[in-house]
Formats: C-alpha cells, structure tokens, sequence
C-alpha cells in the first residue's frame, strides 16, 4: 500500500511515497506564493511523485492552525492567503484520494521525535520547530496534548520593547526575534546572509524561550 506524505511550509513543500512504512524519494517544489497557484502546483508535482501509482492515503502537515472537522485553514501566519481556504478538499482533488488527513505541521514532527527520535523513551516531550516561524507542541505518552488552537510557542513575548514584529501583529515574540522571516525582517536581508553574530544573539533568545517552555 502506496502512502503519500507531504509538508507543506512557508518557503518549500517535500512530498514523498510510503510503501509498507519504507520513505521513497523526495520531491521538493516552492511552496506557492498565492493561494490560486497551490492546486495547479502541487497537480505538476504529481506527476514525477505518483509517475502512475495509486495510493490509498495521503497525511501531512502544514504550518497553522487547523479546523479539524471541516479540513480547513484557520490560520496560517507564514502562508499568505492560506487563511479560511478548504486545503484539505483542494488535496483530494490534487492527490485523487478520499482518505486525507492534515496536521499541524509542528504536532508532526514532534510526534515523530516522541516516538522515533530524541524524545523517544520520555513520558513528556516538548518540541520546538524553527525555519520561516517558529512552532512547536507537547507530546504526552506519545500522543498529541490536544489545544484548541495549537500551543504556538512561537509568539510567546521575550521582549516588549523590542521593534521586531512578527507576522500575528506582536512585537519582541520569540519568532519575531529568532525564525528566518523575522530575522530578515529585522535585518533588512536574507536570514541566509546575515553574520554569525547575529544567529548567537538569536541563540540566547531561544534559550530564554526554552526556558519559559520548560
């Protein structure tokens, strides 16, 4: 049985093929800018992905908060006009399969080390995912802690007085001070280019975060 696997984020999406539990190859595509280009994108991909094969599921997750029951997009800070938009009906249609499941992109990655990797072992795990934003999540016995709208540790305030603003609207937020886009935000440049000294500073802004989130 063929499971599809995506991770929709900020800057890149990866898709890859699951057979029997063993990871195929990766795919990776810019993640659209505009909400009209996703399914014609994601429909191109398809093509090298599936290159023919069927799959029986597709689970992935995306960088937002989530409406479970109706598969849609509250809120996605870092995806501009994702917001309120039917992700999971427009994924069916794209991976022509009915069994779709979408999470949180953060509650993924911090199942998987909960249950796979650093975590592993532990009654309770804390993660924390830093790229474009800054997400993260708890994982209690190896199953998701439910939050109605996400834990997002992210926009916990480290400093009121700062000038960084973060996407949600905040000032001196972790991930206004610390992600990729809140660094180039601040900096006036690419995250990519900016000197070592300034991914130190953001070093001991997250310490401060982790701190909190212990």
């Amino acid at each position: 049985m063929n499971t599809l696997l995506f991770d929709i984020g900020a800057t890149k999406t990866r898709f890859a093929l699951a057979h029997h539990g063993r990871l195929g190859r990766v795919t990776t595509l810019p993640t659209p800018s505009r909400w009209r280009d996703v399914e014609p994108a994601y429909r191109r991909a398809m093509i090298n992905v599936l290159a023919g094969r069927s799959v029986a599921a597709a689970v992935g997750g995306i960088p937002g908060t989530l409406n479970q029951k109706t598969g849609g997009v509250i809120r996605a800070s870092n995806l501009r006009g994702w917001d309120q938009q039917p992700i999971t009906a427009v994924l069916r249609r794209v991976f022509s399969v009915r069994r779709v499941r979408i999470e949180n992109d953060a509650n993924l990655a911090g199942l998987g080390e909960a249950v796979y990797g650093a975590g592993r072992g532990f009654r309770i795990v804390a993660y924390l995912g830093i790229g474009t934003g800054v997400g993260g999540t708890r994982i209690i016995d190896r199953h998701l802690d439910p939050a109605p709208t996400g834990f997002r540790p992210g926009h916990q305030v480290i400093d009121r007085s700062s000038h960084a603003r973060c996407g949600c609207g905040q000032r001196g937020d972790l991930e206004s001070l610390i992600s990729g886009r809140g660094l180039a935000r601040l900096y006036h440049r690419p995250a990519e280019e900016l000197p070592r000294r300034v991914f130190i500073s953001a070093a001991r802004t997250l310490g401060i975060g982790l701190n909190n989130i212990t």
